[in-house]
């Protein structure tokens, strides 16, 4: 195992070429890689081959790392980690392969473009603090979205046609939204403590809720709302005049809960269950019956 780092003397972005590392020797298996300088990546992406233990971006980095077109393909050991310090942009393909993914740094731009796993061989954690992350496709078992130490999160998550098991919102910006028509966004459970989050397209599922606002803006020919329980903060599904259904919607003592779209489509499948003292919900105009816990 060695470390790795490339500075792209060469100038050709190849990452085969022993030029563009400076060791002058390309990484290998258990070789813990650290990516500095700004040239870019833009050749040689199909890495899969060699199993590295870490993938580093510096954040002094300030070049490109592959692209839409062609992602920078990596394979990782058992216990490895993929560590985005950089506001850079880049396009990762773990290759079925499960590092710790963290993200720390600037929001300069898009950040790092993230393909994971597939089922059955999901990505297990990614971190998320500060910065962008854009989820391509692929299976996670947990993503947390955190503070910075003192610093109030600034992450931003975009979920383009990944499966999350469980998003853990303590902050920062979610939003859920579709670029391909063969497959959509979803999230099977989600912790919401405080920040926003937008969910435009794609199956959303129980959601529980105790700060921030969640906007629920989603056509229902393109997915519904599974089980919501709304403790505190604001669900607010009045923005957008396409009919919805939401499946068993609960809310608890001050909750904010706005279903009033203007159109009268919003479909509320198995009623309303008040929690609580507060007034009925917004938009919903039959008398609740308050449920005690």
């Amino acid at each position: 195992m060695a470390d790795k780092h490339w500075h792209g003397a060469a100038q050709d972005g190849a990452y085969g070429n022993t030029q563009n590392w400076l060791e002058g020797i390309i990484p290998a298996a258990n070789d813990d890689v650290f990516v500095d300088g700004d040239e870019d990546i833009t050749g040689g992406l199909d890495q899969s081959a060699v199993t590295i233990d870490s993938f580093n971006v510096q954040p002094s980095y300030t070049g490109k790392i592959a692209s839409a077109a062609e992602e920078l393909k990596l394979t990782f050991a058992t216990t490895s980690t993929l560590a985005w310090r950089s506001g850079a942009i880049g396009w990762i393909h773990l290759n079925n392969t499960k590092p710790v993914v963290t993200v720390r740094s600037k929001l300069v731009g898009e950040g790092l473009h993230l393909t994971g796993g597939t089922a059955g061989n999901s990505v297990t954690l990614v971190i998320i603090r500060r910065g962008e992350l854009i989820l391509e496709k692929g299976d996670y078992d947990l993503i947390l979205m955190e503070s910075d130490g003192n610093v109030r999160s600034d992450a931003h998550l975009t979920n383009l046609n990944a499966k999350v098991l469980l998003l853990r919102q303590v902050g920062g910006v979610y939003g859920q939204d579709d670029k391909d028509t063969s497959s959509a966004p979803n999230v099977v459970a989600h912790k919401m403590h405080a920040g926003t989050a937008t969910i435009t397209e794609g199956d959303y599922q129980d959601l529980e809720q105790f700060g921030g606002l969640v906007l629920y803006h989603v056509d229902k020919a393109d997915g519904t709302l599974d089980n919501a329980e709304i403790f505190g903060g604001e669900f607010n599904a009045s923005g957008d005049v396409r009919p919805k259904i939401i499946t068993n919607l609960d809310y608890h003592g001050e909750a904010i809960v706005n279903v009033d779209n203007g159109a009268g489509n919003i479909t509320l499948t198995n009623g309303v269950g008040q929690r609580g003292s507060k007034p009925p919900i917004i938009g919903y105009d039959v008398t609740l019956t308050p449920t005690p816990f």
